[in-house]
């Protein structure tokens, strides 16, 4: 598609995925034939660098915005239909409510402003924050608009009357794993200041911190009967911990042994062991009464980034460099080598029957393969770029493979065949999970979005804004009633899904 003057920095596809808009250097937004990339109108009005394209849900309608003024357009006809007048400086974002009616910006004068989408009357001013708000968003059903701003706060308010209901702060250091507690109460989290972090999610408030590693925390997890939490860090040292203890300094035990930061530790499914992966290149095994270590696995030529425990706790798989590796727990002993990708596994997910694994890795291709054996059952060749994200449905019929090319792909676990193509244009697909019943899936992009998909149709349902930056893991709750999701921008957000879907 030809025919801007000067670079193009943000497109967005229509919800149907009819048409495609892009906005540029040129101060021009053009709106495009998402099949045959034939040019169909060029909106006009800004004086400004374009700095974000928008379709709203209903698909009839395109908001744009440069500078401090914000546009909207007729998706049919081309035609301008209002404008938004009346932030003081630059606008960072905007998002619709769901029902297509209104528009929330947030800007660089510290405020917030809702507006009416026929109209372009502004209805609500939220002066809330005392720095540049950077993003802001609707709850699914309208009633709730959260901001967040550089002065580390999300505000959520009554999206009707402006009343502010809760003001979280925000951690603003980088978030590099979470676990949930068993009964779905806690969340907990590790970041980079060292610190490992508890949080009461029906409260939304912080509930415990402990500071006792001495670098950045890789990886935390939660016990099978939830009465513990072990973290690993790159102090080299795993530490354990009672979550019913407040005090910041008391630990469990302290596992020492690698060599280098431990990347991630998780427990055996009846909570006896615990294996931990490392820059090392060592997988060890823990004895979580004696606090001994048991076996150091060494078998791969780069850091481990990836474990998981077969479902019956006798084996484990871990993944590095570009091959995986299938072990014995009791005795340490290899089993069998997963072989054949040319190219660095970035991801892994094993059954819930706990026989077979996946992997995704940068030579494009996903591998399913045996956990007993190590024999490749099935090769799926459906991206155009490396795999970072794959998971089995609960009933591992299926595979879900996300990838670089920004797309979503859903496949027969058996045969390897094609169920449905996801686009998620024009971000990288960083990490994706079904829900329990198999119905949706969910998935965290390079743009910090979370998105929940329709998995049968094939359609995104509700799309969640609020991360700054890359969302590297989401979960559903216990209950499956909202969304988790960590970023690299310092936050984990719980987003609800209930007006957006019923999960029976």
């Amino acid at each position: 598609m030809v025919g801007h003057d000067a670079d193009v920095w943000l497109t967005d596809f229509s919800p149907d995925g009819k048409f495609v808009a892009t906005g540029s250097v040129d101060c021009t937004v053009r709106l495009w034939d998402g099949r045959s990339g034939r040019h169909l109108h060029t909106f006009d009005g800004h004086n400004a660098v374009i700095m974000g394209v928008k379709f709203s849900p209903d698909g009839r309608h395109l908001a744009t915005y440069a500078d401090n003024m914000g546009h909207l357009w007729d998706v049919a006809t081309g035609a301008a239909t209002a404008k938004l007048q009346g932030h003081g400086s630059v606008i960072w974002s905007l998002a619709f409510s769901s029902d297509s009616s209104r528009i929330v910006t947030a800007a660089e004068d510290q405020s917030s402003r809702i507006w009416d989408v026929d109209s372009g009357l502004e209805l609500v001013t939220l002066n809330e924050h005392t720095g540049p708000v950077w993003s802001a968003a609707f709850s699914p059903d309208g009633s709730r608009v959260a901001s967040g701003s550089y002065d580390t706060l999300v505000i959520v308010c009554d999206s009707f009357s402006g009343e502010r209901f809760h003001t979280l702060e925000r951690d603003p250091n980088a978030v590099s794993s979470m676990a949930l507690s068993p009964d779905g109460r806690f969340l907990a989290t590790a970041s980079d200041d060292s610190n490992v972090r508890l949080w009461n999610l029906r409260t939304g408030q912080l509930a415990r911190k402990w500071a006792v590693h001495e670098d950045i925390v890789w990886s935390v997890a939660y016990s099978p009967d939830g009465c513990h939490i072990a973290s690993g860090s790159a102090d080299t040292t795993i530490i354990l911990w009672d979550p019913s203890v407040a005090d910041e300094e008391h630990t469990d035990g302290k596992l020492r042994g690698h060599e280098q930061d431990v990347w991630i530790v998780l427990y055996s499914p009846n909570g006896n062991r615990i294996a931990s992966g490392s820059v090392d290149n060592t997988v060890k095994i823990w004895d979580v009464e004696t606090k001994q270590e048991m076996h150091t696995l060494r078998g791969h030529a780069s850091q481990v980034m990836h474990l998981a425990f077969v479902k019956d706790g006798t084996r484990i798989v871990s993944c590095a460099d570009n091959k995986g590796c299938v072990w014995d727990v009791e005795s340490g002993e290899l089993v069998a080598s997963l072989q054949g990708h040319t190219g660095a596994i970035w991801t892994m997910a094993l059954s819930h029957a706990g026989d077979r694994v996946i992997t995704g890795s940068e030579d494009h291709s996903s591998r399913i393969w045996s956990a007993i054996t190590g024999e490749e059952l099935v090769t799926l060749n459906e991206h155009a770029g490396p795999v970072w994200a794959v998971a089995f449905s609960p009933d591992d019929n299926e595979v879900v493979t996300g990838s670089y090319d920004s797309t979503l792909v859903t496949s027969d676990s058996w045969s390897g065949e094609r169920h449905l193509l996801f686009s998620d244009r024009p971000s990288i697909v960083d990490s994706v999970v079904y829900s329990d019943n198999s119905k949706y899936l969910i998935s965290g992009s390079a743009d910090g979005h979370v998105k929940l998909w329709d998995r049968g149709a094939g359609r995104l349902i509700a799309e969640y804004e609020g991360h700054d930056d890359k969302v590297k893991n989401v979960m559903f709750t216990r209950d499956n009633k909202d969304i988790l999701s960590c970023s690299d921008d310092g936050s984990v957000r719980m987003w609800s899904i209930r007006d957006a879907v019923r999960l029976d």
